[in-house]
């Protein structure tokens, strides 16, 4: 990415793949020992980015207003093949489309609290013969609140539909999370997270709710940290009968 820090004005940047601008940096926001808890897994956590410009090739402005942290997102051009643009992806080459989306937290409204919330929309311009591609929308709002040891959070998504590589639609994604974590010390942490993803399927097609929880575990000797990070997914993407379970352990070394 490249940045110019105008000061007073605020923060512009082009982004090529951090992900440093809008919808995407709330996108999970619950606290947790480690990451997120479905990472690495077939688990979504709720298709955020189907409304956004993803973080390839776009625009973006930072700036602080009265306490408020905004930060804007804008991508020129979102192909609807293209899921690495943050797209839907894989349904056609004739589309083509911007993306605009946005989020604002706050830190300063209390000790402790931390609240935001965002919205992105991709729009296409559609040919004539294009039935399949639909423009979407996202919102995004989470809290988290520390106190002494241990932070408290929860966040709520939702995504309007979308489509599967079958041109078929697939409905909306509403997700509901919650994660709690806790530091024993100055070495030891530990968190618990659960996740609700629901599918809601259009047509004939019943909503699958995907479940899912896991328990974090960081500790830290020096330059070395190990992480533990276990979970268990039930209907993962949408997927009936879809289960899994995953055990991560990371080895961080400093020097």
């Amino acid at each position: 990415s490249v940045t110019l820090d105008m000061g007073d004005m605020g923060l512009v940047g082009f982004d090529q793949g951090t992900g440093a601008f809008g919808l995407g940096t709330i996108d999970d926001k619950v606290p947790s020992a480690y990451e997120e808890v479905w990472n690495g897994t077939t688990a979504t956590n709720g298709d955020l980015m189907d409304a956004s410009g993803g973080a390839t090739g776009v625009f973006g402005y930072k700036n602080s207003v009265m306490g408020m942290n905004v930060n804007i997102e804008y991508a020129p051009s979102v192909a609807s093949a293209d899921a690495g643009d943050g797209a839907a992806g894989g349904v056609t080459t004739n589309a083509d489309g911007t993306s605009l989306n946005f989020a604002i937290t706050n830190n300063t409204l209390m000790d402790g609290l931390d609240v935001g919330v965002g919205y992105g929309e991709t729009t296409y311009d559609l040919p004539a013969t294009d039935v399949a591609t639909i423009d979407t929308q996202s919102v995004a709002v989470y809290a988290t609140y520390a106190f002494g040891p241990v932070t408290v959070g929860a966040q709520h998504n939702y995504t309007s539909g979308s489509v599967n590589a079958s041109n078929v639609h697939i409905g909306a994604n509403e997700v509901m999370a919650f994660g709690i974590a806790m530091n024993v010390n100055d070495s030891l942490s530990v968190s618990y997270n659960d996740y609700e993803n629901k599918y809601l399927k259009r047509g004939s097609q019943g909503d699958v709710t995907q479940d899912m929880d896991g328990i974090q575990v960081a500790y830290t000797m020096g330059g070395a940290t190990l992480r533990i990070s276990d979970a268990s997914v039930s209907n993962a993407g949408g997927t009936t009968g879809n289960s899994e379970d995953r055990t991560e352990v990371s080895l961080l070394m400093a020097f």
